[in-house]
């Protein structure tokens, strides 16, 4: 049976969205947009109806590879291989990453990928604590972002991540409903960000220097959003963070594994990424 490969348009979103409402994703039509806004994607079409997506995001060196859906009606048949290999062999890059499920670690296995870190997910509607712990790092405040400092968060991003994330920190700058910056003797060193996502908000990223002060920046969003459904991936090694998220409620109820495909991701110890952007972009 014959496919074909098209590009994803803004005119496809609600029937990506209506599939991966099928397969029990939270992802909303708006959630669709931003990857469009922020990489490309293809659509494999049956015809003329949409059955399978994929999209790629450029982060310098690096891309990420997220959205792999198929159609329940169409699984079964390789089309996944079909859209991750017609998106890695129509790039100039070497070095892919991505977030796998269970389900999908075989097949990114057989395409060359291997495990590098698990990635835990945490959610729930948050409970009010009062007081709310805080246990600030020493000389350390906290201020809302303001407009003046996004290229210190693109700069920190880079630092953390070693990949040239500049056109998602605009986004987030853009799209958050919430920054928050954390400065030591008035400069930044770390920051965090909350934004509506999926079924609610979502916490992330969250970079720092330390676990500490990561678990200080998401202290102070959940307090802020007392009552709301917030969810935040963090990788698994982090337990203090995992701490301070089920003081808030939060539960795990993911457990999924991030793989790359060429050089392993560099993790900086003196500015970390201590929570995903989401798992498509990493």
């Amino acid at each position: 049976m014959q496919y074909s490969i098209l590009p994803l348009t803004s005119a496809d979103l609600p029937l990506a969205h209506a599939m991966t409402q099928a397969l029990g994703w939270p992802h909303r039509q708006q959630d669709w947009q931003h990857i469009l806004d922020l990489g490309d994607a293809i659509a494999l079409k049956d015809d003329s109806k949409l059955i399978g997506t994929g999209a790629v995001l450029p982060q310098g060196d690096y891309a990420s590879i997220g959205l792999v859906v198929i159609d329940q009606k169409y699984q079964q048949q390789g089309l996944g291989r079909t859209i991750v290999e017609q998106l890695i062999n129509h790039s100039p890059l070497v070095d892919w990453y991505l977030t796998a499920t269970l389900a999908g670690e075989p097949l990114y296995r057989k395409l060359g990928f291997r495990h590098y870190q698990r990635v835990h997910q945490y959610q729930a509607k948050v409970k009010p604590l009062t007081p709310v712990p805080e246990n600030r790092p020493s000389q350390h405040t906290i201020d809302d972002y303001r407009p003046n400092d996004s290229a210190s968060l693109q700069q920190l991003m880079q630092s953390a991540t070693q990949m040239n994330r500049d056109k998602i920190v605009d986004w987030l700058c853009q799209t958050s409903q919430r920054i928050i910056v954390l400065k030591h003797l008035q400069q930044i060193t770390g920051y965090a960000c909350l934004r509506e996502f999926g079924r609610g908000l979502c916490i992330g990223p969250v970079i720092a220097q330390t676990e500490d002060q990561a678990c200080y920046l998401i202290r102070e969003l959940l307090a802020g959003v007392s009552g709301q459904f917030v969810r935040i991936d963090i990788p698994s090694q982090y337990r203090m963070i995992a701490a301070t998220l089920t003081t808030f409620g939060l539960m795990q109820v993911d457990d999924v594994s991030q793989m790359v495909k060429g050089a392993t991701p560099t993790i900086n110890p003196d500015c970390t990424q201590f929570a995903l952007v989401t798992q498509a972009i990493g």
